[in-house]
């Protein structure tokens, strides 16, 4: 299983096959079938919230953008809204696997975790779908700076 951190998508298990309940708390462990077959674990805490439909890898529409979709990161607390991102399917495997933010540099062609360099690495609470399933959110608990700048959310210029 993965750390305690656990990572919820659209507040729903993924794939559910297996309900456990301990003393300390009951968990729902879920495998994730990604494309290569290769089968990871994740548990995902019972507790749902309502109206929220569960969406699964497949579901999202990453041809629309060639492979990518657009990554909007919230402050689970403060609601602060730190940065916009990209991921292809291997940035959100590696999300939903490691329980850290991952994403795909637009600039650099590559696949890169957030902290990897800064050590601002932001742990991903929950993942949610928007209702099109061609944009994510990443839900995540951050106190250090999101922005490459050492901003606390890369939005902190104003238009004018």
């Amino acid at each position: 299983m993965v750390e305690k951190r656990h990572i919820i998508a659209a507040n729903k298990c993924l794939f559910c096959s297996v309900a456990v309940d301990t003393a300390e708390s009951s968990f729902i462990v879920c495998p994730f079938i990604i494309e290569f077959q290769m089968a990871r674990f994740i548990s995902v805490p019972v507790y749902c919230q309502m109206g929220m439909n569960a969406k699964s890898l497949s579901d999202l529409d990453f041809e629309k953008r060639k492979g990518l979709l657009p990554v909007v990161v919230q402050d689970r607390k403060t609601k602060d809204i730190l940065m916009l991102a990209y991921v292809n399917k291997e940035a959100l495997a590696n999300t939903i696997t490691t329980g850290n933010a991952w994403f795909w540099s637009t600039s650099r062609n590559k696949l890169w975790m957030k902290g990897e360099e800064s050590g601002n690495v932001q742990p991903v609470y929950k993942i949610l779908v928007d209702c099109d399933s061609d944009s994510i959110l990443y839900m995540v608990d951050s106190d250090k700076p999101a922005c490459h700048t050492g901003n606390r959310s890369c939005f902190h210029n104003l238009l004018t």
